[in-house]
């Protein structure tokens, strides 16, 4: 009797192994081994597959040994305010896997120096969300001064494939050494950032307009999930949208640890809508931005005065809104590779190196290379175009166009070489 009760419990562990094996969403389960920094909080664990989170704190502060949401898992915060900011921070070793529903009614920060991965399966819905692998002190962070730094032996990674929403006019920061955004973002009236640094400093203000400045670049290569190197600081393969407000990708980069500081493959949409003007905004140093997709916005900058910008996609800005700021294209690059469309409702004014090109109402087409393979030719209208280049091209000379064919179609104006 007692062999046969050893030998069905050994098959009982058999099986018991065998599930966690085969079903890995079983090894992540909830967030865990909380601990209350600051505020006060309950951690309601009594529904299946659910943990709700409930603060009469403004500003809390929890960490955790791991926080995980696996698929059909859903964690709610219940915040004062949605102006009210919940911190949580891993200690653990591991990274975030989050593949269900992370829900709240206020501001969320997550904070895993390991790296955060969003699955296609997740859905965030907030008032607003800091996802980073840099940290933040907590003094910072009561204190309202948001400083965020590399933990040290930390290269961390972040990517989104599921889908972040935010409020109206509510913010999205995802901060690492480098993102990728696969899946789909929103935060119409808002800020989307996606800025990679070792060091970097977030500015909000009571209206929750945000910025990013980049003390300190990155000067390690990052892996991937799957050990491979990363070769995009930020790099956006999904969508992104903020009709009335603002995306910005920035990233600064040393020792050539990126092939690119940005590259979009994907669609980034910031439309003016009535009297909100919507701004994308691409700013890079130590490495190219590159654009194979669709930038769509009332406004678009592209700042990359000591690197490249490629554009082989679509940079697009319409006048939708009354703000005289829309329907503009500003590029600054040391050099253009451009073989994309440029189109503007209003004004184009593309500075680098060699080329500056003021173009006042497009749409224009381009074909620039920096050795100035224009075939089949370059195309220009506007009714007023100017073109002043210290050296273009190849070229010594103060303008040279050697193309076997060159069409400029003067609608109306002038047209000054």
């Amino acid at each position: 009797m007692v062999k046969l009760f050893k030998r069905l419990n050994f098959k009982y562990w058999v099986v018991i192994i065998a599930v966690l094996l085969c079903c890995p969403y079983f090894l992540y389960a909830l967030p865990d081994g909380e601990s209350i920094i600051e505020g006060t909080a309950t951690f309601d664990r009594s529904e299946p597959n659910t943990l709700k989170i409930n603060t009469s704190s403004d500003k809390l502060i929890v960490e955790y040994t791991g926080f995980n949401i696996s698929t059909n898992e859903s964690v709610f915060f219940i915040q004062p305010s949605a102006n009210s900011v919940a911190l949580n921070r891993v200690t653990g070793s591991s990274i975030s896997d989050i593949s269900g529903l992370l829900s709240a009614n206020g501001i969320i920060y997550l904070i895993n120096p390991n790296g955060i991965n969003i699955s296609p399966n997740a859905r965030i819905d907030v008032a607003a969300l800091v996802a980073s692998t840099l940290n933040i002190s907590n003094a910072d962070f009561l204190s309202g001064k948001f400083d965020f730094y590399k933990v040290l032996g930390k290269n961390g990674y972040i990517v989104n494939q599921g889908n972040i929403i935010v409020r109206n006019g509510g913010f999205v920061a995802l901060l690492s050494q480098a993102i990728e955004n696969k899946g789909s973002i929103i935060a119409n009236l808002g800020t989307v950032v996606l800025a990679s640094g070792e060091k970097m400093t977030l500015a909000l203000d009571d209206l929750n307009e945000i910025s990013v400045v980049i003390d300190e670049a990155v000067k390690d290569v990052v892996l991937g999930p799957n050990g491979e190197k990363v070769l995009s600081a930020v790099k956006n393969s999904g969508t992104i949208t903020a009709n009335g407000g603002k995306v910005i990708l920035t990233a600064k980069v040393l020792n050539n640890v990126f092939d690119y500081a940005i590259n979009n493959t994907g669609i980034i949409e910031a439309k003016s809508v009535v009297n909100k003007n919507g701004l994308i905004e691409l700013v890079a140093s130590g490495a190219p931005i590159v654009n194979t997709g669709t930038l769509n916005a009332g406004t678009v900058k592209v700042d990359a005065k000591d690197t490249i910008f490629i554009n082989k996609g679509k940079v697009i800005a319409g006048a939708e809104s009354t703000v005289d700021a829309s329907g503009k294209i500003a590029i600054l690059a040391n050099t253009l590779v451009q073989g994309g469309l440029i189109s503007a409702d209003k004004l184009v004014t593309i500075e680098a190196e060699d080329i500056s090109v003021v173009l006042d109402y497009t749409p224009l087409a381009m074909e620039i290379d920096p050795v100035l393979n224009t075939s089949p030719g370059v195309i220009i209208q506007a009714p007023q175009v100017k073109i002043i280049a210290r050296q273009f091209g190849s070229s010594a000379a103060p303008l040279n166009i050697n193309a076997a064919l060159t069409y400029i179609n003067r609608t109306q104006g002038d047209i000054n070489i």
